[in-house]
């Protein structure tokens, strides 16, 4: 979105602190097919570095699966010796894609972890004496360059002094007004809502105007940056599916111990039927082994595999 204002000598409040949004994620995978998800970093290096941090401190082997993101579902799925990644706008196709990806190399593919990562959005201001040009980009840096020549090619000049203003570049949703006397200074006004604009930009002016100079909004030229992309509705049933899918692995691995604590093995000597027996933990007893009828060999003979009740 990119409005200007020509003709207008600009003045600004470095007041406003920047409103910090969700950015980028980037996903590492381990060598045990877990995943780390690292999402709200400034720029897709630091996202990627963050995941292979993340992921590194409980697994080896971590590396990074795909391209980071901005405002995107990313969904990771894992089964039986394999995983499916899919980064998608819509979150249950990216479910559903990131499923079939791991079903093409594994069985018993899940969701494991999904995030919806909201983007960035950064607003950047350059002007001169005769022109102000104001666009938002998904980037500072682009931001800025986007700024700067839109304010030149506005001004027209070949002694353009357009300047993009560092400390005038915000992350986040933002609203600028305009307040003005009239000899036609003007000053620039932000804020989270409209309003808050409104009242920066009128305070900006009655600041700095010349005496006896009275300061009016200008409501034709204002400004509403775009702001972070809202996960939709069907991001929380894909939440729902992780979930479900995570409580069901919990429940496993509870009866997977559980089997091992009430599972006891042993190792016999025998000799005839007297029997020494010792268990896993050591212990050992000796115990007699009964005699019993062996159908294939139409004898009997001694049972010495049992490791007692």
């Amino acid at each position: 979105m990119k409005r200007y204002i020509l003709n207008a000598l600009l003045a600004t409040s470095t007041t406003l602190v920047a409103l910090h949004a969700q950015a980028w994620e980037a996903t590492a995978v381990g060598d045990d097919n877990s995943s780390y998800m690292a999402y709200g970093e400034d720029g897709p290096d630091e996202a990627k570095a963050a995941a292979l941090k993340g992921c590194s401190e409980n697994h080896g082997g971590c590396q990074i699966v795909a391209a980071p993101v901005n405002r995107m579902a990313v969904v990771y799925a894992v089964g039986d010796g394999g995983w499916g990644h899919s980064t998608k706008r819509d979150p249950e196709k990216a479910m559903q894609h990131a499923l079939a990806s791991c079903a093409k190399v594994a069985k018993h593919c899940r969701v494991a972890n999904a995030v919806w990562d909201k983007g960035t959005i950064w607003s950047a201001i350059a002007y001169s004496k005769n022109a102000m040009f104001v666009n938002t980009d998904q980037t500072r840096a682009d931001a800025e360059k986007d700024a700067l020549a839109g304010c030149r090619k506005l001004d027209n000049s070949p002694t353009s002094d357009c300047a993009v203003h560092p400390d005038n570049s915000f992350e986040g949703h933002l609203f600028y007004e305009r307040a003005g006397t009239a000899d036609g200074t003007s000053w620039i006004g932000r804020g989270r809502t409209r309003d808050d604009a409104k009242e920066d930009a009128m305070t900006n002016c009655n600041k700095s105007k010349a005496p006896g100079a009275s300061c009016k909004l200008d409501d034709k030229d204002f400004m509403e940056t775009k702001a972070p992309t809202p996960a939709p509705a069907s991001m929380q049933k894909v939440l729902a599916q992780v979930e479900k899918s995570q409580k069901a692995a919990q429940a496993r691995e509870v009866r997977s111990e559980t089997t091992s604590r009430n599972t006891v093995t042993c190792y016999n000597q025998c000799v005839n039927g007297d029997c020494l027996r010792t268990f896993s933990n050591g212990r050992r007893e000796r115990w007699q082994a009964p005699r019993v009828f062996d159908p294939f060999t139409n004898d009997w003979k001694w049972d010495t595999s049992s490791c007692g009740a």
